[in-house]
């Protein structure tokens, strides 16, 4: 499907019009996650590739958001730290992850899936304090996603598990909070 969006707008992508690559842009990163959950780490960083040099010819111009799709530099770097959490590469989702600088002003939600997203790679590379306070974050910024988002759930249960003879109070509190104690 995204293919053939894309088909459909590549006319106007490659002379340049603003519209047709904050759309090319958008469609990439979603193409990009897709691929990354189907574990096709080359087509998803492909993908991500696309849509970055969507936002590098979109310019100043990313600052208006055409369609409501957030075709900018800021989307495209916390595509980049969930196209690597998904791949299950928490290495590179945390290098990705330090440089991502989130402006006031971004939606909760985006705010808040990045910081899981950061968590998850946190927790692969064994940095469970950092991974809690990522978690955190994602929750105050966005506390009904966090609370009910299944791979929040995977996040602190993980930590609860590794913590299973020491509960500390933080993880126990935010465990009790999503219903999982």
């Amino acid at each position: 499907m995204t293919d053939s969006a894309c088909a459909g707008i590549e006319d106007e992508y490659v002379a340049g019009r603003p519209e047709a690559l904050a759309v090319w842009g958008g469609l990439q990163l979603r193409a990009a996650i897709a691929a990354a959950r189907k574990n096709k780490a080359d087509e998803a960083w492909s993908r991500y590739r696309l849509a970055s040099e969507a936002v590098t010819r979109l310019g100043a111009r990313q600052r208006t958001n055409y369609y409501d799709l957030c075709t900018s530099q800021t989307n495209a770097d916390i595509y980049g730290v969930a196209v690597a959490a998904e791949l299950g590469d928490g290495a590179q989702a945390v290098r990705r992850g330090e440089t991502v600088r989130l402006p006031k002003g971004l939606q909760a939600n985006r705010v808040g899936r990045h910081h899981l997203d950061y968590a998850r790679g946190l927790l692969w590379c064994g940095r469970r304090e950092a991974a809690m306070a990522e978690l955190e974050h994602a929750e105050k910024a966005a506390p009904l996603l966090i609370r009910n988002h299944p791979m929040a759930w995977q996040a602190v249960r993980t930590l609860l598990d590794l913590e299973r003879f020491g509960y500390r109070e933080r993880i126990r509190r935010l465990g009790a909070r999503m219903h999982i104690l």
